[in-house]
């Protein structure tokens, strides 16, 4: 019964609740409470866990118990994960893969899916820019995602819902992840702790620090409880790495190199035209367009906050009000070298067996850039539970949440070019490409002109608000009936404003607008032929590039500067030649679910789990702009409603006292991400456009879940589990004919268009087992017997309707064949050690601009972290992060074909934590 269940310590209900499984390997378990009840049935006896042995007999225990398919991570203590973020802790899970940002994991994959749902205390919580947002970023990555956003140290615990019930907030064909703070009526009376910690990177060469704290006190007989927790952290980030914008191309873009008059000539060394089809395989060389070696600084300060109050007048009711807010603030600058080599002569060419350009020389002017770029992204999530035992049968749950998210991005991007091509040889051979720039024009100022300033400022806004009402009914000592209904309303704005402006100016005109910038320890050697430092933009620019620079050039002596400036891609002058884009995506969701629980018997066996189904209706509307070139653009409106069934049934059986098996089955779904259902339609001249796809339809999948435990000694068990899932549609990139109001094809003179949007595509499958393995060796001589390991492998495959442009079928995006995750420890009287290692395969990351598959390269990262206690309020604790120093490594189908490759160091910590 939910009520009863949280009269029992917050932690313990986290884990009975859900029915966790504990990773206990990954920390030890903080003191659990007592129930604060009358009912002698009810009332739990104080057990203390402060040692990782106890832990994994606890998770033992739990997991023996559970039907669900649920893992879970606990912290250490309030608000002390084992990992430097939520995203680092998550990917102990088995089945669980980790996405990396700037340096740090910042998102995940369950099962291979990116299509998952986020909880916070049980309730839904979305980025700002809504479902699947990723955060103001501008690197294709989710370095501000929502994982990242949340400060790791007001967090108590992590569940993974890999296996949903009918009662689980719909929306993941993943899994559900759900981010757990401590409550105030945890303890009695005043609880207080505080940690300082100071980090040093090595590769940015400084050293931040950050602080948290947790005050709690109960107060009228333990019956009001009231908890204030905070943090704040500043952060310095680098990243070096060779990079690009568009990647790799086909050579000559499809033209016969036979033809002279192709104007993406390319000759091998002795100066003859290449065949693109050497082998004779159909398959065109590829060589990479876009080389950028850059270097990334990016300082940013997190700041949270939760505040939750509990009020339990009497053993029947409970009362909680509770708040989190976070807030990252970003200021970053990136600069790099390039040469687009899309559109110039390639000479001295060298084909790899696969057909891979790796070694030449590009004629074609070369360029110095910078971005300045300041990024915020913020999120506020409150809600008000009422919980009700009305009877010795019935219980009454109720929620009231909402969900505030906004970011706000402004990128000034400035470059210089080179006024003349000049002749840049490159080898791809070593580690970091190597390209021999010409340093004297990167030097000179006659030698270059301002040839783009962009200015962009994005802002994207999600509000969500929803309510929830729940029964448990006790119908005998062997069933119970759940049931109850969800109502949501979900609205995201996204709004952008940019100016792109080509001047040409001479970089001699540009006084103090120029700088030398300067990096002797770039790429700590590598690359020997890159110059270090050379002519850029300077930081005057960094207010706004645009406003900046208008005032220059409306005072500007010479009028020819003055009208350059007013040209380029966009007529008018300066600031005012802008394109304002305004989206608005509205969702309303109605669901209602029903669930029996069955506790029983099958002969000897002790057998239990339950049976449900919810039913779920949505009603979209997407609100977006035509864009016709040489009209006005005109608004457009699309409305969708859709309605689903989701059943689900999941068994647990104990065969014996050693050996459990648990079965399942669900239909789970998704809903597209949000970004994706802009009602955007851009139609060029020609007759080609782009568009958003509101009228995509939800994906569901057909789930399977079975797994078995045994369970040896004290603490040791060996779980293994089997999951298949199969994939109703994957959401896909098609261009059709289509169309379109007020529009005249240049052509043909019809109203249709050549448009590319999102569709739903075939479907496909996933599935794959995953290994879980934890046990310590208390039997062994003193002092090995602190010693212990948990490790978990999953191995998942897929087959998906994606193609690269040779026809080459392409796996789930985000998903890895093969992960493992070893974790040894440690643990001696005040003393401690724990050594956490990651390895996961190569995976499609995306499609690139052509079609083909950006991959990412196989990954690994080693973290060390060690505590002594001084004794039970003092503690002090030592981390260090990616100490193998691994880079992180992108190719486009082929491996040898290096996209970037990019490092940022190991890290180094030290923390003081105090306690009450």
């Amino acid at each position: 019964m939910r009520l009863k269940r949280n009269l029992i310590s917050t932690k313990m209900m986290a884990v009975l609740e859900t029915q966790t499984i504990l990773l206990a390997g990954l920390m030890a378990m903080p003191a659990i409470g007592q129930a604060n009840s009358p009912d002698s049935s009810l009332a739990v006896e104080e057990v203390v866990i402060t040692g990782v042995r106890q832990s994994l007999e606890k998770a033992k225990d739990i997991k023996r118990e559970s039907a669900q398919v649920i893992d879970a991570i606990v912290a250490e203590d309030i608000g002390k994960l084992p990992d430097s973020n939520i995203a680092e802790s998550l990917q102990r899970v088995s089945g669980v893969q980790v996405d990396r940002g700037i340096g740090e994991g910042t998102s995940i994959s369950i099962r291979g899916l990116r299509n998952n749902v986020v909880l916070i205390n049980g309730r839904e919580v979305y980025d700002a820019g809504g479902r699947g947002g990723q955060g103001p970023d501008t690197l294709e990555t989710s370095s501000y995602g929502l994982l990242s956003l949340v400060p790791s140290e007001l967090v108590s615990c992590l569940t993974v819902t890999k296996l949903a019930a009918a009662d689980d907030i719909e929306g993941a064909v993943g899994g559900i992840v759900n981010i757990v703070t401590a409550k105030p009526l945890d303890s009695d009376g005043l609880v207080a702790s505080g940690t300082i910690s100071a980090q040093h990177r090595e590769l940015a060469g400084e050293t931040t620090g950050k602080g948290s704290f947790l005050v709690s006190n109960t107060f009228l007989d333990n019956t009001l409880g009231l908890q204030f927790s905070g943090s704040y952290g500043e952060n310095a980030i680098r990243e070096d790495g060779f990079n690009t914008f568009s990647g790799y191309t086909r050579l000559s873009n499809g033209l016969s190199f036979e033809d002279e008059s192709a104007y993406n000539a390319v000759t091998d060394t002795n100066g003859e035209l290449i065949d693109p089809d050497p082998n004779g395989d159909g398959v065109l060389g590829i060589y990479h367009q876009d080389p950028r070696f850059w270097q990334v600084d990016d300082d940013r300060d997190r700041t949270g906050y939760n505040f939750i109050a509990q009020w339990q007048p009497t053993d029947s009711m409970e009362l909680t009000y509770d708040v989190l807010g976070s807030r990252i603030d970003s200021e970053r600058d990136r600069y790099w070298l390039g040469v687009f080599s899309g559109f110039g002569a390639h000479t001295d060419v060298a084909l790899s067996e696969q057909e891979v350009v790796y070694q030449g020389v590009v004629h074609r002017p070369i360029q110095t850039n910078v971005e300045y770029g300041n990024f915020s992204n913020d999120v506020v999530t409150h809600a008000l539970n009422f919980d009700w035992a009305m009877n010795d049968a019935i219980e009454v749950s109720s929620e009231l949440s909402f969900n505030n998210s906004e970011s706000k991005s402004h990128q000034s991007f400035i470059r210089y070019q080179a006024n003349n091509a000049t002749p840049t040889s490159y080898d791809y051979q070593p580690k970091i490409p190597s390209y021999s720039f010409d340093s004297t024009t990167l030097d000179s100022p006659q030698d270059l002109h301002l040839a783009i300033l962009y200015d962009s400022v994005s802002k994207d806004q999600t509000d969500q608000s929803a309510f929830r009402l729940d029964f448990d009914h006790e119908l005998s000592s062997a069933l119970s009936l759940e049931y109850g209904a969800r109502w949501s309303s979900l609205k995201t704005e996204f709004s952008s404003d940019s100016v792109d402006l080509r001047p040409l100016t001479p970089v001699d005109q540009l006084g103090e607008f120029t700088t030398v910038w300067s990096s002797p320890d770039f790429l700590s050697g590598q690359a020997p032929d890159l110059p270090r430092s050379y002519l850029s933009a300077s930081t005057v620019l960094k207010a706004g590039g645009c406003t900046v620079l208008e005032s220059f050039y409306r005072n500007h002596p010479d009028p020819a500067q003055t009208e350059a400036y007013s040209k380029g891609n966009n007529p008018g002058l300066g600031c005012d030649t802008h394109s304002a884009r305004i989206n608005t995506v509205e969702e309303d969701f109605v669901a209602f679910y029903g669930k029996l629980n069955f506790h029983s018997e099958l002969g000897d066996v002790p057998v239990s789990g339950n049976i449900g189904v919810r039913n779920l209706s949505r009603d979209l509307t997407s609100t977006g702009t035509l864009r016709v070139e040489g009209e006005q653009p005109a608004p457009i409106v699309t409305e969708i409603n859709d309605d689903d069934l989701l059943p689900s049934a999941v068994i647990r059986a104990g065969l014996s006292d050693s050996v459990v098996v648990r079965a399942g089955a669900a239909r789970v779904l998704a809903y597209p991400n949000t970004n994706d259902l802009k009602n955007d339609l851009t139609i060029y001249g020609s007759g080609n456009g782009t568009g958003g796809s509101p009228e995509l339809k939800p994906f569901e999948a057909d789930q399977l879940d079975v797994s078995m435990e045994y369970y040896f000694g004290d603490e040791g068990m060996i779980s293994l589990g089997y999951f298949a899932k199969d994939i109703k549609s994957f959401v896909v990139q098609q261009t059709t004919k289509e169309t379109i109001p007020n529009f005249v094809n240049p052509d043909d003179g019809s109203n249709q268009g050549l448009i590319s949007r999102a569709i739903n595509g075939d479907g496909g499958s996933i599935d794959g087992i995953e290994l879980l393995y934890q046990q310590s060796y208390s039997m062994l001589p003193s002092p090995f017997d602190g010693l212990g390991v948990m490790a978990t492998y999953s191995y998942i495959e897929s087959t998906t309707p994606f193609e690269d442009p040779s026809g080459n079928k392409l796996p789930q995006p985000g998903l890895s064949e093969n992960n493992i995750n070893f974790v040894a420890f440690w643990e001696k009287g005040p003393a401690g050690v724990r050594l956490a290692y990651n390895w996961r395969d190569e995976f499609l990351d995306r499609l690139g601009f052509s079609g083909s598959g950006i991959y990412q390269d196989t990954y690994e990262d080693l973290s060390l972290t060690a505590s002594w206690d001084f004794n039970d309020r003092m503690s002090l604790n030592f981390e260090a992060t990616n100490l193998l120093d691994t880079y992180q490594r992108l190719y486009n189908t082929i491996p040898e074909a290096t996209r970037s490759i990019v490092h940022y160091g190991p890290a180094y910590g030290v923390s003081f934590r105090y306690s009450l």
